[in-house]
């Protein structure tokens, strides 16, 4: 694998022969170990990888890691006619088999960028998949489990969320909480694979998201898979676990 940093969002992109991914890390907008990432985040693949580092709040709230992960997907769309900044991308990157990938916050924005894609469009891009690992999404009204959630702990969410991105309307804001978006169906991909942890706060966002992809009238086919006692981003920190490993095999067939 090598390296190349360039940019300012922290997102991977990866080269697989046929694919295209554009991976966005965990942030919860706010803070990275980034050797935690680039060793755990692997799938079972050897690509060649640059890394972009995105602003963060609360020096820089957001809308700027949307607007930074954005940049970075125009940038690797200008190597598609061949004539970018990094020649191996011009050789081999494959703007008909994108994918935009990513966990927890970095999941939020993957989705955003995938619905900016589908109703703004960007020439030269097809996206084929979108890879979702234990988004992060919310909302005012809770759903699923999150009827018995404390209601300290959904302040604690709205509160960060307000912390992260201070010009917020609230926890309806279409950023965070895309069920309510009316154009949902738009979405600009193919499919779509979302995984949910059992002990994580976020897992009935996960489910709903998927559920209401289902019913909204976009045209393709989303898969939910849930692991057995795990906790928030476990992938990260148990990278070798018989869960992690079997959540690598599943994204690496998903690609192909």
């Amino acid at each position: 694998m090598t390296t190349t940093p360039i940019g300012n969002s922290p997102s991977r992109l990866c080269q697989f022969g046929v694919v295209t991914l554009y991976y966005l890390f965990s942030l919860f907008h706010i803070i990275i170990d980034f050797d935690i990432y680039v060793h755990a985040s692997n799938i079972d693949m050897d690509p060649s990888t640059n890394l972009r580092k995105q602003r963060l709040a609360p020096e820089h709230p957001l809308p700027a890691a949307y607007d930074d992960s954005w940049d970075a997907v125009k940038w690797v769309a200008s190597h598609f006619d061949g004539n970018g900044f990094e020649d191996w991308l011009n050789h081999y990157a494959d703007c008909h088999r994108v994918f935009f990938a990513g966990d927890s916050a970095g999941a939020n924005i993957a989705h955003n960028l995938a619905s900016k894609l589908g109703s703004e469009g960007l020439d030269g891009v097809k996206l084929f998949g979108l890879v979702l690992i234990h988004p992060y999404f919310w909302g005012t009204e809770p759903v699923g489990g999150e009827l018995t959630t404390p209601e300290a702990t959904r302040e604690f969410m709205a509160g960060m969320w307000r912390f992260v991105h201070p010009s917020t309307s609230g926890s309806d804001d279409l950023l965070i909480n895309p069920c309510k978006d009316p154009k949902l169906a738009e979405l600009g991909c193919e499919k779509v694979l979302i995984f949910a942890a059992e002990k994580d706060g976020l897992k009935d966002r996960a489910w709903h998201y998927g559920e209401t992809l289902r019913k909204c009238g976009w045209s393709g086919a989303v898969e939910v898979i849930e692991s057995k006692g795990e906790e928030h981003v476990f992938h990260l920190f148990k990278p070798t676990c018989e869960n992690a490993v079997a959540m690598k095999k599943k994204i690496s067939s998903f690609l192909n």
